[in-house]
């Protein structure tokens, strides 16, 4: 320790605050307090577990309003969750069995921001908040002594929650840490009313004014404003190990100036990346003309692939890489075909005749690998002829599928509407042409709408 207490790298001081400098890996542990001799209960004692997150890989945080956060939950939280409760890979089985930790991803959200008027238009006032995301940690039951645990375990059996990002995770399990690490935090924005300060808010009114100048110039529209912290085009891509991959940024040209990054990180152009063993060849190239090539695949390879076109962010890619040996021996992992629209001209809708080689062509409609093997379709039928845009057709993964594991259509409600919800199970099965509807339960709907029919004649 140092005579000059500001000097050392642990310290407490005159507050009784506790000050860590330049914080590494080491520093991650159980701190904590309790109140001084003579004060009243002097057991009570504050607990605190810090942690070492990895730098933020992701370009952007979602934004948008409660609905989007729905879709953000369902597109990056439930996949994931379903491999946290089902998967029988080895990383989650020992966090399962071996540590009787239960992981579920959640969002925590800060309070809400102040009401941001000024430089708005009247009545158009809006708030935000921030939500992190976090891996919530459940303990199952105490059977491991403490004693044969190594660090990074006891933390995890201690913790409540750890950040999508945390380092600890990251060296316990890499693989599910790969798959958490990259999830964006969201910012949820929503309608607020109040009155601007001007002294309070005088610069922050003028950069608005300056931004609406240019927006009326038509300098600032659009994605190259960059009013959208989202990319233009998102999709997850599964690849065999020893596979390749080539993609070119959309709506780019020789002209444009293209940047592509892995998990944050810039590729340059006309340079490969270092693999992970010297003697390799390089399997992450970018060449001068700005095309990606993912060679000879290995699970280094997986990770968050970005690109932009003049500061316009403009695709991301989620890559992800199964062994050849899971393929031979548990079968490839199940695909559902995900997308929703409305009305006769939507690309959802039945007949759906889309299938594995167009869906690359096919605008709004993806493929994604589903841990559980259920896919599912939702029609909505309550009052159809009222709906202006005509009747939604939804596809997409199943956390879970039902308790008899029987492929079946049947009415029910879901989030307060009637409608036709059917369950599948195998590699793309909810085309649309594999269902089988219920036919006690198309019965008994023809009943009770009839009857209905009847009460009102």
């Amino acid at each position: 320790m140092n005579s000059n207490s500001t000097e050392n790298k642990v310290r407490v001081n005159s507050e009784h605050n506790l000050i860590i400098q330049n914080f590494n890996s080491n520093d991650t542990g159980l701190y904590y307090c309790k109140r001084l001799e003579g004060e009243t209960d002097e057991d009570e004692k504050y607990n605190y577990l810090v942690d070492l997150i990895f730098q933020e890989n992701v370009t952007s945080v979602e934004t948008g309003n409660f609905t989007d956060w729905r879709k953000y939950y369902e597109e990056y939280f439930v996949p994931i969750n379903a491999l946290f409760s089902e998967s029988q890979g080895a990383e989650f089985s020992y966090m399962r069995n071996s540590l009787n930790i239960e992981m579920e991803i959640v969002t925590q959200w800060q309070p809400w921001g102040i009401c941001e008027v000024c430089g708005r238009p009247k009545n158009e006032g809006i708030r935000k908040k921030t939500g992190f995301c976090r891996i919530r940690l459940t303990r199952k039951q105490m059977t491991n002594s403490s004693a044969s645990l190594n660090p990074d375990e006891k933390f995890l059996t201690n913790a409540k929650a750890i950040s999508c990002r945390s380092q600890i995770l990251g060296r316990l399990v890499p693989g599910i840490s790969n798959l958490t690490r990259i999830i964006p935090n969201f910012v949820q924005v929503q309608p607020c009313e109040g009155t601007c300060n001007p002294g309070k808010y005088n610069s922050l009114k003028l950069l608005c004014s300056i931004i609406r100048k240019l927006d009326a110039e038509g300098l600032g529209k659009g994605w190259k404003a960059g009013k959208t912290s989202a990319f233009k085009y998102r999709k997850t891509v599964v690849l065999a190990e020893n596979s390749h991959l080539t993609v070119i940024c959309p709506e780019s040209t020789l002209e444009n100036v293209v940047i592509w990054k892995r998990n944050g990180k810039v590729l340059k152009s006309g340079e490969s990346v270092p693999p992970p063993n010297p003697e390799e060849e390089p399997r992450i190239i970018v060449d001068t003309f700005n095309t990606l090539y993912l060679v000879d695949v290995k699970e280094s390879e997986e990770g968050n692939y970005t690109c932009q076109v003049d500061d316009v962010r403009m695709q991301q890619i989620v890559v992800f890489v199964i062994s050849k040996a899971k393929i031979l021996t548990q079968g490839l992992l199940k695909r559902c075909f995900v997308c929703r629209s409305r009305g006769e001209l939507g690309s959802c809708k039945d007949p759906f005749t889309v299938n594995a080689t167009q869906v690359e062509l096919e605008k709004g409609v993806e493929t994604v690998p589903c841990a559980s093997g259920w896919c599912g379709k939702i029609l909505e039928t309550e009052n159809a002829l009222k709906e202006e845009y005509g009747v939604a057709t939804q596809r997409m993964c199943l956390q879970r599928g039902p308790s008899d594991s029987e492929d079946r259509c049947a009415y029910t409600k879901w989030n307060y509407r009637r409608v036709l919800m059917c369950f599948c199970k195998g590699d793309l099965c909810n085309s649309g042409n594999k269902f089988k509807v219920s036919l006690p339960l198309l019965i008994v709907s023809f009943v009770i709408t009839a009857s209905r029919l009847t009460v009102r004649l």
